[in-house]
């Protein structure tokens, strides 16, 4: 009897060690990039055609921006969350002047992990001088990171720019995986690439 009790023991063990691992896959793995490319990986940063992407090479994230996204409206940002980042709704657009704000997931909860849930995890590795691209109507534009801090869950002064200047707001849930504060990355316009 201690034997079947000892054998159903590990074989559980075992069966949750296979689902933790397959849910923290994508964090794992961004993780074990990161460390093994460091800064020296080489994101390709070529505009495609009409697309919205943001492209970062530092922490290896290439990904569809989901134009004019709701952050108020749970269920439109969580709905775009699926699909790659959210450009929040009334921000400006790449090439314009004022403020354009990018807002995804860090990790979201483990049971949703999938390749979007993670895909701002790593951003808490950027710092001030980093690069930034965003490719917009067939152009790209370079931004380059001024500042990261850590706002409030409910603080919100970060959605509204009375800058003229065009700049990029990037913003994720910190610590990853909750929903206790917000890290934010700033960056300005160095150049239209394209």
């Amino acid at each position: 009897m201690k034997k079947g009790i000892f054998t159903l023991g590990i074989s559980l063990l075992f069966i949750c060690l296979i689902a933790l691992g397959l849910i923290f896959y994508p964090v794992f793995l961004a993780e074990v990039n990161y460390f093994f490319k460091g800064k020296s990986q080489q994101v390709n940063i070529v505009a495609k055609n009409d697309e919205f992407d943001i492209i970062i090479p530092k922490i290896d994230i290439k990904a569809k921006v989901l134009p004019n996204i709701d952050p108020f409206d749970k269920q439109e940002y969580l709905e775009a969350l699926k699909k790659g980042v959210a450009q929040a709704k009334g921000s400006a657009n790449p090439g314009q002047k004022g403020n354009i704000f990018i807002f995804a997931h860090s990790t979201d909860i483990p049971a949703n992990f999938n390749q979007y849930n993670a895909v701002f995890y790593l951003l808490y590795k950027l710092q001030p001088g980093d690069e930034v691209f965003l490719t917009y109507q067939g152009n790209q534009y370079r931004y380059v990171v001024e500042s990261i801090s850590i706002a409030g869950k409910k603080e919100v002064d970060y959605l509204r720019s009375e800058n003229s200047d065009p700049t990029l707001t990037l913003m994720t849930c910190w610590p990853p995986g909750t929903a206790l504060k917000r890290l934010l990355v700033k960056g300005r316009l160095t150049e239209n690439v394209t």
